[in-house]
């Protein structure tokens, strides 16, 4: 009898609390969405962990978008290597009988809760490979010019390892 009753207020209960269901409907079906992609300037990056590369070359891409004659500009760089974190190390130096003996230890900070984290001493920017660089002003020798100097200043690529080449 009790479960007939139940039944029977559900459609008050329904329309009692119409919105709260609606809400709690939509809150859930938008935590169901996949991850939202942006497109900034022509590259497309997922808004979870940024990439240093995609974020360089988003900026050299803006940059170069300033020189004379480039036009549109669109930049692809390629790693040789990823970046590499240095750490802070503490060196404890004790001599013993048969030698000399160190002991590194990283420096380690908290937050003050249960995260820690080692000191970052230093950030060696990646190595690139190569860099592709497609513009409206591409078949232009002086833009050329001007875009593999910029290129390289940036990245630190030879000329011969940088391609700039006209847009359609």
């Amino acid at each position: 009898m009790e479960l007939g009753r139940i039944k029977s207020k559900i459609p008050e209960y329904i329309k009692k609390y119409k919105y709260l269901i609606l809400a709690l409907f939509v809150g859930i079906a938008l935590m169901l969405l996949p991850g939202k992609v942006s497109e900034t300037n022509g590259i497309t990056k997922e808004n979870t962990v940024s990439d240093p590369v995609i974020d360089e070359a988003i900026m050299l891409q803006n940059i170069l978008k300033n020189v004379a004659g480039a036009g549109r500009v669109e930049v692809m760089l390629t790693k040789a290597t990823e970046s590499e974190y240095i750490y802070q190390t503490d060196d404890d130096a004790a001599t013993t009988d048969s030698g000399g003996n160190s002991n590194k230890k990283t420096v380690i900070i908290s937050d003050g809760s249960k995260s820690e984290k080692g000191l970052i001493k230093r950030i060696n920017a990646p190595l690139y490979r190569g860099a592709v660089v497609v513009c409206d002003g591409g078949d232009d020798p002086g833009v050329r010019l001007a875009i593999v100097d910029a290129v390289s200043k940036v990245t630190g690529l030879n000329s011969n390892q940088i391609a700039v080449l006209k847009m359609e």
